[in-house]
């Protein structure tokens, strides 16, 4: 399992300035280095699924990208 961080740099996208301290995307799955499941650093309970859509791997990231964002804003924004 690669971490969302070093994944991101590997396709050229901006990540956490700082991921320890900051909750960030983690990919828990990949299907032939195509992240389609994540989850948040901080709620280890908060899953995020890309379902089995064709796209590349940059296309997949984004999209489970959008959905972490998406959770941090309502979530952790206020932190």
């Amino acid at each position: 399992m690669i971490p969302a961080t070093d994944r991101c740099n590997a396709i050229g996208l901006v990540c956490p300035v700082d991921p320890v301290k900051e909750p960030h995307l983690v990919i828990l799955l990949e299907i032939g280095r195509i992240p389609i499941k994540g989850r948040c650093s901080a709620c280890k309970d908060v899953i995020f699924k890309t379902g089995i859509d064709i796209g590349t791997a940059e296309e997949q990231y984004r999209k489970l990208e959008s959905m972490f964002r998406e959770h941090f804003r309502k979530v952790h924004s206020s932190q």
